[in-house]
């Protein structure tokens, strides 16, 4: 199994970040939020790769994030970069880690404070299509910012519509606790889903609904560890998808993904 959304921290800070998230979110934690925990239950659950989606929370943050992403880079971990889109080093910054060897970018338009389909973040989604680059997006409402919606199904069409052949993962099936928008303005188009946070989050029905609207090559088994675990997303997956496409979703598709990138 690949899981391609998995969060986790430097040693230091890992405690203390965890335990303020998951106040936040009201949720107990499935490992400790370092990477030696993380890699431990991976291997408990049967996880061969987990990507981590690292999440530059402000400007001062980015290089940081970056280079203990790049810290932990092996075989069993597969980082993405982050950068804050408004900041004027943005573009500084994606140039560094592009050059450091990252293939991914992941943004969280409500922790970061923008909106998606921003024309002043436009250069960022131009130099990750232009360098054959991966983008998960936070997508759909966050628990931590209720007064806040800056990642909407309809602005990531916009920006899919404005960006032809962009690699988008849109988390969270396309936008948590939207999912009625995914199937309206998601659902069946070029972008890529993961399945982060699903289980016991999601309407069933409006799950099967997503599945059978969506192409199953699009979806990308995702968890959000610590807040959920791949296991939780399986089983849930597995009452709606044949054991060939699971295995898809479990797979194939994100060793698929990567290797698009890779070969770039």
């Amino acid at each position: 199994m690949i899981d391609t959304h998995v969060h986790f921290f430097p040693d230091k800070i890992a405690d203390r970040a965890v335990v303020k998230l998951a106040a936040a979110a009201g949720k107990t934690p499935a490992t400790n939020g370092t990477a030696s925990d993380t890699v431990a239950k991976m291997d408990e659950w049967g996880v061969d790769e987990c990507w981590l989606m690292s999440i530059a929370t402000n400007e001062r943050q980015m290089q940081s994030v970056n280079d203990f992403a790049l810290s932990v880079k092996s075989e069993r971990i597969y980082p993405f970069a982050s950068v804050y889109p408004l900041s004027p080093l943005a573009m500084d910054e994606l140039e560094r880690v592009y050059s450091l060897g990252f293939k991914g970018i992941k943004l969280h338009p409500e922790y970061q404070q923008f909106e998606v389909s921003d024309k002043r973040v436009y250069p960022i989604y131009e130099f990750i299509l232009s360098h054959n680059m991966m983008l998960t997006f936070h997508a759909g409402r966050d628990v931590a910012y209720p007064d806040t919606y800056y990642a909407s199904p309809k602005s990531i069409k916009k920006v899919l519509d404005d960006f032809k052949g962009i690699k988008i993962i849109a988390a969270h099936l396309g936008g948590w606790e939207v999912w009625s928008d995914v199937l309206e303005y998601e659902a069946g188009k070029d972008v890529y889903f993961d399945t982060a946070y699903l289980d016991g989050m999601i309407d069933e029905n409006i799950l099967k609904e997503i599945l059978k609207k969506h192409p199953v090559e699009r979806i990308l088994l995702g968890s959000d560890c610590p807040w959920s675990t791949p296991l939780k997303e399986v089983g849930l997956l597995s009452k709606y998808l044949s054991d060939k496409d699971l295995e898809l979703v479990c797979h194939a598709n994100a060793e698929a993904l990567k290797n698009s990138v890779e070969r770039g």
